[in-house]
């Protein structure tokens, strides 16, 4: 990850939120990548532009809510 280009990006911008916040927001969805790099009008194609900014980033799945075990479950997911 080009984290100078990401952090001079963020202020170019003008994020109100927090760097890392919307750093993790951006690369939580493709499709957020994909339409800063058209809006920006950035010349190299796409895959090379994230390349060199993001790195090898993966999309972060959002944390699902814990569900509570059913009253027919035990705590290790077996039935009674």
């Amino acid at each position: 990850m080009n984290e100078q280009y990401l952090k001079r990006l963020h202020a170019y911008l003008g994020v109100k939120e927090d760097y890392a916040t919307w750093l993790e927001n951006t690369t939580s969805d493709e499709q957020n990548i994909r339409k800063m790099h058209s809006d920006l009008g950035i010349t190299h194609d796409y895959e090379t532009w994230k390349a060199a900014s993001f790195g090898d980033i993966q999309p972060v799945k959002k944390k699902e809510s814990p569900v509570a075990p059913t009253l027919s479950e035990s705590s290790d997911g077996n039935s009674f």
